[in-house]
């Protein structure tokens, strides 16, 4: 799917949430042609994924090979009641040279109808999916940024930043004092933060202690 559709379909699904008014399709054109994500997006995300999760398994039919550490797949071993070698050779788990193993069975052998069938010991990828690779590409500064756009959770940021950025442009609109002050508050955080990972920080711990 192309991003410019996803953010249509996000724009669409956040027209929804709104109630109309004289500017909203000019809104939201506008807020389409502006759509870009922050380290704060990515921090609510993070904090909302597993509440947003509608637990269509969607995520273990795609991401594979699933990326597992030895300590994982020790603990998996003993929750499937198999000695660790035997676990190794049914899920074929492939060493990385890292460390750590793929498990390239796809779909995730896992799943069960649309769910995990270990989910109180899935491996750290899984938990931090979708957000999880995306604050660690925006951390080390990647120019674009790859997102499951068949992830619900996803769809679920998008619509709410489509959301976000049209309240926005009426706040400007209504009230211009209280947007100038807005930015240059943005401003001047901005300028106390130097790096990627210090922003990103700032916004996990924003996002912790105000959703």
């Amino acid at each position: 799917m192309q991003i410019e559709q996803f953010i249509a379909e996000a724009a669409e699904q956040a027209k929804r949430m709104l109630k109309p008014y004289p500017y909203l399709e000019e809104d939201l054109e506008k807020a389409k042609e502006n759509f870009s994500l922050t380290p704060f997006d990515l921090a609510v995300l993070a904090k909302k994924q597993n509440e947003w999760c509608i637990k269509c398994g969607e995520c273990c039919r795609h991401c594979t090979p699933i990326n597992i550490s030895r300590g994982e797949a020790e603990l998996l071993a003993q929750v499937q009641g198999l000695p660790y070698k035997k676990f190794k050779q049914k899920f074929k788990l492939t060493p990385r040279g890292d460390g750590t193993f793929n498990m390239p069975a796809a779909p995730c052998p896992f799943l069960e109808g649309n769910l995990c069938s270990v989910y109180a010991f899935r491996p750290l990828v899984c938990r931090v999916f979708p957000a999880g690779e995306a604050i660690v590409d925006t951390v080390e500064g990647k120019q674009k940024i790859e997102f499951p756009f068949y992830c619900h959770v996803v769809k679920k940021l998008f619509a709410y930043k489509i959301f976000s950025l049209v309240i926005s442009f009426c706040i400007e609109r209504e009230l211009p004092f209280l947007a100038e002050q807005f930015k240059n508050n943005m401003k001047k955080l901005a300028a106390n933060l130097k790096t990627r990972s210090e922003t990103m920080q700032f916004a996990l711990a924003w996002a912790e202690a105000h959703l």
